[in-house]
Formats: C-alpha cells, sequence, structure tokens
C-alpha cells in the first residue's frame, strides 16, 4: 500500500490496492481530527538521511510554503 500526502492541507490518499472498500476506510480514518497532519510530522521528524521519499530539498520547500502561509495569511 502507498500512503500520499498533500503537504499543503494534509490529505491522504491510499494506494497501491484495487479493494476500493479498504481504501475508503483507510482514507476516512486518516483524514478525520488531525491523523494525517500527526502522520506527516511524524514522518518529517523520524526521517533518516538517506531516506528517498523525503529528501532534504523536499523539507526546504515545504518549510518555506508552510512559513509563507503563515506570514501571508495565505490558506
Amino acid at each position: 500500500m502507498i500512503f500520499t500526502i498533500d503537504p499543503n492541507n494534509f490529505m491522504l490518499t491510499v494506494g497501491g490496492t484495487e479493494d476500493k472498500g479498504l481504501i475508503g476506510q483507510l482514507e476516512e480514518v486518516l483524514n478525520s481530527a488531525r491523523n494525517s497532519r500527526e502522520l506527516f510530522v511524524h514522518i518529517i521528524q523520524s526521517r533518516s538521511d538517506d531516506c528517498t521519499q523525503f529528501t532534504r530539498d523536499k523539507y526546504d520547500k515545504y518549510t518555506l510554503v508552510r512559513e509563507i502561509k503563515n506570514v501571508t495569511g495565505y490558506a
């Protein structure tokens, strides 16, 4: 299974399976409350330097975009 989280709105999508029921259940649970945001933050904080899914360049871009949103109030 593949879990993808949009860093702009923390919307999580599930792929890698044909089971639409399972996809729906996982997405419903993980997109409720702040679950997908917390998972995203956990991935960032626990990543290793050799991680290919979340590189330093991607982290820097994420940080810059979040800072711009915080300063400008852009949602």
